[in-house]
């Protein structure tokens, strides 16, 4: 997977001369808006809870999204459906309501002096 999204990287960003691998091998200008909605691989990501996004009511105090991590966009689906992967089924599945961590600042970090903990 991260091979894959690296030479759609690669594809899809401009060199020197503004053109792209894509563009020279279709003949037309790929829409540079697409470059903004580039993410980091495997950054964290967090997905809404079905019920919520079909429009259902969940209990107060239950999550209203679980944490995945973004490893890609989906060729099946549009272009801009991110792959996510599962934590706790070890699946990659396409999501729609998904809001994607870029700068990992919802991720703690430990200091050099840490005890990793073990999970």
């Amino acid at each position: 997977m991260a091979v894959k999204y690296a030479s759609f990287i690669y594809n899809h960003t401009p060199n020197h001369h503004g053109l792209c691998p894509v563009d020279i091998f279709n003949g037309a200008t790929v829409p540079r808006y697409r470059l903004q909605n580039l993410h980091v691989w495997g950054s964290p990501c967090y997905v809404l809870d079905p019920q919520l996004a079909s429009g259902g009511k969940i209990p107060r105090w239950e999550p209203r999204s679980r944490r995945g991590v973004f490893v890609g966009f989906s060729t099946v689906h549009s272009s801009g459906v991110p792959l996510v992967l599962n934590l706790n089924s070890g699946t990659i599945s396409a999501q729609y309501h998904v809001v994607i961590d870029d700068e990992f600042s919802t991720v703690s970090s430990l200091a050099p002096d840490d005890i990793v903990p073990d999970h």
